[in-house]
């Protein structure tokens, strides 16, 4: 890469031996050290404990740390590495005990950079930053796919991020021409969306042409950057175009210089499709249960009406659909004041309105009593009106910042519940006010779960990754069961009730 590579041991990197760093320091050299880069200051910092003891103590480290900020001038910022994070506060204190204290905030803190519980997540402690990356190989343990991270810092110490997703090579794929297919406008536009991404360098530009019989119908057009993936535009095609098959041809440029082509043929209308919606969607699966029932049928064949780009990313956030209207929320892994909730009319895909949220929303939103409710990553809930867009109430949960608040919503006709662990709480939809909060089982991370409601509303089931599956009284919150046996222990299936009985995926088994 002909770049420095610096290296931070973790908890399983203490393997083994006359001490645990042993075989890390015969392979990457020392576990805690320092070095400058530009006009900043980096400290790597090592894991107190892991698999085997290490050589090191917390008195040690203390030591080598307070003579190393002893060099550095004052006001020069400073970033530090460590495989874990120290505090869930707002103040970033090394401590060895016996008064061995270091204000790590009065020496111009800027980041703290970390990876222990193997997740996207950014938040702001005081004045710096804690970030987090899932891992480059596997992705994160709650599923998120495998990326890197570029960490910018200006001579001021500034920070700017930008997370890359690993292992895609000039990808290009047209999403609104599909299935021999392509919706349309209600002026008779057709709607062009096109994804593309490339892991070593960012997209420049992205082209198109609509041709008939190897004949262009449309000049080479531009295409407008949506997201970090996505790219589109609308354009009138010719009457002559009516009815006959037509075929998009779409080109993405690289800055690197790199091209990627793609081209999908479909039977050209200019007439939209007439989007009628039945009962409201109002939880993951239509209800609380996830069983996805509902009276309303299709009309074969089923036809693309409209796309629409929510203006980020959207990871676990399943649509929900109430009086017309679809609604959906956003993540944004760099907080660039991107993650948001959207509403969108479900005839034509048309903004209704945005609510933007502090940060991510990474798992299910649900709607009760005219509002929609969703919980983002650092533990705030959300109940906006359906119809305005407007706040009507805000919670913060009781939740671990760190890690991340992951887990789906559910919500009856008058309740929603939300958080995790002891700060899972049952609340009044209408204003906010609590019903029952949990006592009996604690949050860890990468729960991705969306809470489930039995049939006739009186035992709720929460999840906790690496933990159980527990079942809550849900009119007072009283703790029934937990279960974590035959793989159980691992929780990323939400699950669905049905006619007296529970379905979910464990480790090994449904």
């Amino acid at each position: 890469m002909e770049v420095p590579v610096y290296y931070c041991i973790g908890n399983h990197d203490l393997v083994k031996g006359k001490y645990g760093e042993e075989l890390f320091e015969s392979i990457y050299g020392p576990v805690y050290y320092s070095f400058d880069a530009g006009n900043t200051h980096y400290i790597v910092t090592p894991m107190w404990g892991g698999d085997y003891r290490p050589g090191y103590t917390k008195e040690d480290v203390y030591h080598w740390l307070k003579n190393d900020l002893a060099q550095i001038p004052e006001g020069k910022p400073i970033v530090v590495f460590n495989h874990d994070y120290w505090t869930s506060g707002d103040r970033h204190v090394f401590s060895a005990g016996k008064g061995m204290d270091i204000d790590l905030d009065a020496h111009n803190l800027k980041a703290w950079v970390y990876g222990h519980v193997h997740i996207n997540h950014i938040t702001r402690h005081g004045n710096a930053l804690a970030i987090c990356t899932s891992t480059l190989a596997r992705g994160g343990i709650d599923h998120a796919t495998s990326a890197f991270r570029k960490i910018g810092m200006d001579s001021k110490g500034n920070i700017s991020s930008e997370l890359r997703y690993a292992y895609i090579d000039k990808s290009i794929v047209i999403a609104s021409a599909q299935n021999e297919q392509a919706p349309v406008t209600k002026d008779g536009k057709l709607q062009v969306s096109v994804n593309t991404y490339s892991t070593v360098t960012q997209t420049a530009k992205v082209t198109y042409a609509v041709y008939m019989e190897d004949k262009a119908v449309t000049p080479q057009r531009s295409m407008t950057r949506q997201t970090d993936f996505n790219w589109t535009d609308a354009v009138k095609l010719p009457a002559e175009c009516e009815g006959r098959t037509v075929t998009l041809k779409a080109t993405a440029t690289f800055k690197n210089g790199e091209t990627a082509r793609a081209e999908s043929f479909f039977t050209y209308t200019s007439t939209p499709v007439e989007v009628k919606t039945g009962d409201n969607w109002t939880n993951l699966g239509g209800n609380p249960q996830h069983v996805a029932v509902t009276k309303d049928t299709l009309n074969l064949p089923i036809r693309l009406a409209w796309v629409k780009n929510m203006g980020s990313n959207v990871y676990m956030t399943s649509p929900i659909v109430v009086d017309g209207k679809v609604f959906a929320a956003t993540m944004d892994e760099n907080i660039q004041g991107k993650s948001s909730v959207t509403a969108m009319d479900a005839t034509d895909g048309s903004l209704c309105w945005k609510y933007s949220t502090r940060s991510s929303v990474k798992n299910t939103i649900v709607s009760a009593q005219g509002l929609i409710f969703a919980q983002d990553i650092w533990g705030y809930l959300y109940a906006i009106d359906a119809k305005s867009g407007k706040l009507a109430w805000e919670k913060k949960l009781d939740v671990a910042v760190v890690p991340g608040l992951e887990d789906g919503l559910a919500a009856n006709e008058t309740t929603v519940f939300a958080g995790a662990g002891k700060g899972l709480v049952a609340l009044d939809a209408r204003t906010g006010r609590e019903i029952w909060k949990n006592s009996s089982w604690s949050q860890r991370e990468g729960t991705t779960c969306t809470l489930s409601l039995s049939p006739n509303e009186d035992v709720l089931i929460g999840s906790v990754q690496w933990g159980a599956m527990y079942a809550n009284d849900a009119r007072t919150g009283k703790l029934l069961w937990a279960k974590s046996e035959d793989g159980i222990r691992f929780r990323s299936s939400s699950p669905s009730m049905h006619d007296g009985a529970m379905y979910f995926l464990s480790e090994s088994s449904f």
